[in-house]
């Protein structure tokens, strides 16, 4: 069903008709306001920016919350609408990241060309090797504090307040949420701290355009999560090193809770090693993916636990077709995400270049997509374990100066 705009929606657009003239025949068209709406929001990124300097009619459109949205859930189903988020690690102390964009065309067998995001529109700060990116924004930050959410699509950034690292602290990680009912993103800071006789915990939440400050929020002891997963305005925080649990932070109303860790299933899948679990959304689930590595087998194969609405894992386990089985025995490092589209993706360095297969959740099938440039810096630092790979969809969110 197509969205369109209602008479209680807050765009407000003319009702009048928007006059064409075709030069060559002299005739008039009309084309009335939901129409252009309707037109508008299937263009890509780019085009409506060439709109935008047509008049202010059209820039008044673009800019209108609705029109962000329906625009931003329908580059989630376009190929076109999509891009893979590729951040690659220095061998450096500070271990700065690179940012790289490749535009997937739903093709197989494809060769792509990367993007490098330039440093002029994006600071170069630490992802801390994990995935960081909603709705199509990016949340990236470094030791010094500086926190920064990025918007590709716009080319946009802006940075959050900077608190003064304070006597005892000992880390700070970033997460940023968006809240799908209030339409608010938020970013939640899990700070840690060691005192002489205990150990803290702090979480505080920041709403872009709202807050002018940290705010302290009820808290839950946790032990580090080695990754976070967004989905539908839940964040989960999985500490599967150590406690090995599941914390959930709700965006809208900031409560906490917990959902079960997988500890039995991943036993029966007999993994053992969970630093190489994979944490991701699967068409709108909590899913874990493990990749079986054998280096003197070729016949592999990808387990996949999905937390299902009665909360309990179920297990599928994928077998890798022989040239995909050979791709991932020759590589040496496999970090993974997801898609919208219900597509696990797999990027993987493979004797000197970047390949990524993908594997569709609804077909079943695999594809395979070869990437190449603009530099060798990708190539020489795809063995670190600080990379990250993720996808992002257009985002027409402009940050506005109370943000």
């Amino acid at each position: 069903m197509s969205s369109k705009p209602s008479n209680n929606s807050s765009l407000h657009i003319q009702e009048e008709h928007r006059t064409l003239m075709d030069s060559s025949s002299t005739c008039t068209v009309f084309f009335p306001s939901d129409i252009i709406f309707e037109i508008l929001t299937w263009l890509p990124a780019k085009q409506l920016a060439q709109f935008k300097c047509v008049s202010k009619f059209f820039c008044s459109v673009i800019a209108e919350p609705l029109f962000v949205k329906v625009h931003h859930d329908r580059s989630s189903t376009r190929p076109d609408g999509t891009q893979i988020l590729i951040s690659i690690s220095d061998s450096s102390f500070h271990k700065r990241h690179r940012f790289y964009t490749v535009n997937d065309t739903g093709e197989d067998k494809a060769l792509l060309q990367v993007h490098y995001l330039e440093a002029r529109h994006f600071k170069n700060l630490n992802a801390y090797g994990q995935r960081n990116a909603t709705n199509g924004l990016i949340c990236v930050f470094d030791q010094q504090e500086d926190v920064v959410i990025c918007n590709p699509t716009t080319r946009q950034q802006i940075s959050l307040q900077r608190d003064v690292v304070s006597r005892g602290q000992t880390g700070t990680s970033y997460i940023l949420g968006f809240d799908p009912i209030s339409k608010s993103y938020k970013v939640l800071k899990l700070q840690d701290f060691w005192g002489s006789n205990e150990y803290k915990r702090q979480y505080c939440v920041l709403t872009l355009g709202v807050d002018k400050s940290w705010r302290e929020i009820n808290n839950y002891l946790l032990g580090y999560p080695d990754a976070s997963v967004h989905i539908g305005g839940i964040i989960y925080l999985i500490s599967s090193i150590f406690r090995k649990e599941i914390v959930t932070f709700n965006v809208g109303d900031e409560n906490i809770g917990l959902v079960p860790f997988p500890g039995v299933e991943l036993k029966k899948c007999n993994i053992s090693n969970f630093w190489r679990l994979s944490w991701m959304e699967i068409e709108g689930r909590l899913a874990v993916v493990h990749i079986k590595r054998n280096n003197f087998v070729v016949g592999r194969e990808m387990r996949i636990l999905t937390l299902e609405k009665s909360m309990k894992w179920e297990k599928q386990v994928i077998s890798l077709p022989w040239e995909e089985s050979l791709i991932t025995k020759d590589s040496m490092d496999i970090f993974s995400t997801s898609t919208n589209l219900g597509e696990i993706l797999l990027l993987l360095d493979a004797k000197g270049s970047v390949e990524v297969l993908l594997y569709s959740f609804r077909k079943h099938v695999w594809r395979k997509i070869e990437v190449y440039g603009p530099d060798d810096y990708i190539y020489h630092h795809m063995r670190s374990s600080k990379n990250v790979v993720d996808v992002i969809e257009e985002n027409l969110y402009f940050f506005t100066h109370n943000d």
